[in-house]
């Protein structure tokens, strides 16, 4: 089973493919503790990498990289309010 945490950047991933397309899975697969192949595995500090992900995706798309993956962590975040999670999720 896979954690919330897992589950949050699953969905922030797959929001940014439905904009981006592969490239989105490239720049998920340059940050230091994910593991990303047919499943994805967070090695390491979970939180650290939403916020790696997160500075990816700004610096390829600007501000409105944020607004996408909030849409995409929506549905986890509403399901697990206690997540820590960088605050530009919230």
């Amino acid at each position: 089973m896979m954690s919330d945490y897992t589950l949050l950047i699953r969905g922030i991933i797959e929001q940014m493919e439905t904009i981006i397309g592969p490239v989105a899975m490239a720049q998920a697969r340059q940050v230091e503790g994910l593991e990303i192949g047919k499943k994805i595995a967070i090695k390491g500090d979970p939180q650290k990498a939403i916020h790696d992900l997160l500075d990816r995706y700004k610096s390829l798309m600007g501000p409105v990289a944020i607004t996408i993956a909030k849409k995409g962590a929506k549905q986890v975040l509403e399901k697990n309010p206690g997540l820590k999670v960088p605050a530009e999720l919230r």
